[in-house]
């Protein structure tokens, strides 16, 4: 008996920091994204108020008007892309090069078990090398 409950305590300590570690993804993966996006809109917005204001001249020799022109252009642009590039943070990445089957990756998890009594089921019928190898290919994932 003493056995069956340190195999079920340490299984719940695994799920335990599993919860945490997708927790901690998504905080912190929305926590940077919100950051940049604020960043890049007021360098958007005080590019915007630039181009806003009439445009140089190029026909009067007027080159760095006409760079500056092009310069903040290019800046608003830029900024747009990395603003997209920076939503797709909140859609992670779900692909496992470990296999299918983990216990702890979330995109395996989500795919694989239809509802909480089947993930239930499965962690409570693994033994411990499967769960060691499980970390191991997550971790190296993660590297």
């Amino acid at each position: 008996m003493s056995e069956e409950n340190t195999l079920l305590s340490e299984k719940t300590e695994i799920l335990l920091n599993v919860v945490r570690r997708y927790d901690h993804y998504v905080a912190a993966a929305n926590f940077k994204a919100s950051l940049m996006m604020s960043f890049l809109a007021a360098i958007a917005i005080a590019m915007i108020a630039r181009v806003a204001l009439p445009a140089p001249s190029c026909k009067d020799f007027n080159y760095i008007g006409c760079a500056a022109t092009v310069m903040v252009a290019l800046t608003i642009i830029s900024s747009l892309y990395v603003a997209i590039k920076l939503l797709l943070v909140v859609f992670p990445n779900t692909k496992n090069d470990g296999g299918d089957d983990s216990l702890i990756f979330f995109g395996a998890v989500a795919a694989n078990y239809r509802n909480p009594n089947q993930y239930f089921n499965k962690i409570i019928s693994v033994n411990s090398d499967d769960i060691t190898r499980d970390l191991a290919t997550q971790a190296y994932n993660m590297a």
